[in-house]
This record gives C-alpha cells, sequence and structure tokens, in this order.
C-alpha cells in the first residue's frame, strides 16, 4: 500500500516540475543601486563604511517549467567600503565582473503579477581596484597588484513585477556575500564583500 502511495506521487510531481512552459527560454537586462557593506574582523579597525554604487549587466533564462528556471548572469559591479587610516578620510573601489547561476522558483503567477525567489553560487573576476584619500579624489592609487583577481561566494534574493504577452518588468532586490578576502598584501586583513541591491529587471 505505501508503495502505492509513493508510486502516485511521483508522477504527480513531474508533471509540477515539467508542464507547458518548460524550454521557454529568453534574455534581458537589469541595472540599480549596489550598497556594498563589507563584514569581517577588522570592519572595527579601520572604521569601514558602507560604499553606495551601482551594478548592471544581462541575463540568460531557461524554464524548467512554470514554476522553476535557471537564470544565468553576468554583471558589472562596482564594490569597495569607506574608512578611516590615520584619521584621514578613505575609499576603496574594486570593480568586478559577477556570474551568477540562480535557480528561480516562481511563487506568485496571476492576474500579470509575479513573484519570484532565487539562490546561487556567485564567481567574480576583478577587473580593477583602486584607493583614494582625502576629500575623496585628491589622491588616488592603482591597488590591482595588491587585490586578489578573484572572489566566489553566494547571493539570495527576491523579485516582484508585473508580466505581459511574455515580457516581464521586476524589481529585483538581493543579497550577496564574497568568501574571499580581496587583501593581497602582506598585510592581514579580514575585510570580505557584502552586498545588497536593488535592481530593475527587464525581460524579453
Amino acid at each position: 500500500m505505501r508503495r502505492a502511495v509513493v508510486l502516485s506521487i511521483i508522477p504527480a510531481v513531474l508533471l509540477l516540475c515539467v508542464d507547458s512552459s518548460a524550454g521557454t527560454h529568453g534574455g534581458g537586462v537589469k541595472a540599480g543601486l549596489l550598497v556594498s557593506s563589507p563584514t569581517g574582523d577588522d570592519v572595527d579597525t579601520y572604521d569601514v563604511g558602507s560604499l553606495n554604487t551601482f551594478a548592471f549587466g544581462a541575463f540568460y533564462r531557461y524554464a524548467f517549467s512554470s514554476l522553476l528556471s535557471l537564470q544565468v548572469e553576468a554583471l558589472y559591479s562596482h564594490k569597495g567600503a569607506t574608512g578611516t587610516i590615520y584619521d584621514i578620510d578613505s575609499q576603496v573601489n574594486l570593480w568586478y565582473l559577477d556570474f551568477a547561476p540562480l535557480l528561480q522558483g516562481r511563487l506568485l503567477n496571476r492576474g500579470g503579477f509575479l513573484g519570484d525567489v532565487y539562490l546561487g553560487p556567485t564567481v567574480s573576476a576583478r577587473l580593477d581596484a583602486s584607493f583614494e584619500t582625502g576629500s575623496i579624489g585628491d589622491d588616488y592609487w592603482d591597488i590591482s597588484s595588491g587585490t586578489k583577481s578573484y572572489d566566489y561566494g553566494y547571493a539570495i534574493g527576491a523579485k516582484v513585477g508585473l508580466a505581459r504577452g511574455g515580457n516581464e518588468a521586476c524589481i529585483d532586490v538581493r543579497y550577496s556575500a564574497g568568501m574571499v578576502a580581496p587583501n593581497d598584501t602582506d598585510r592581514e586583513i579580514d575585510l570580505k564583500h557584502r552586498t545588497y541591491t536593488v535592481m530593475l529587471e527587464l525581460y524579453f
């Protein structure tokens, strides 16, 4: 009896995961505000503060069903922090190309309104890095040689928006955390990336 119940549930689950939406795909663009707020043991040491910047990029989405899809993103992001070193205001800027394969679940799809949640790993290639002091921009140094060229971590978030005729417009709210400390000098500095983003996402 138990085996029969289990065998009857399996087809129902498969029907939920594979429906008429399976195989549909498309792409889009997204852009918005990024708040970079590093975390680590040295946040207080350097009086580290958040930095308001931006992120933008493109994505490709493949639907396994109307409830489940994979969205692969490539985003250009400006991360970093503000701080104080020897009583001098300073700012660290790091520019990355972020890649993220995100597993996305649709929780709401009614009357043109939609709601999604998602999570996935992130891999980042550092493109450039700089350090500024004084009235930001007065003194500038290229610190690419003193920062790691990569980062990896995870992202989790949610989206709400509108759908019309196969097109979608959403507000994407995301939390991302890096697992690698960018510092690559002889001095040990325990600071890792932590970002919050609010982006407008357009799917075509």
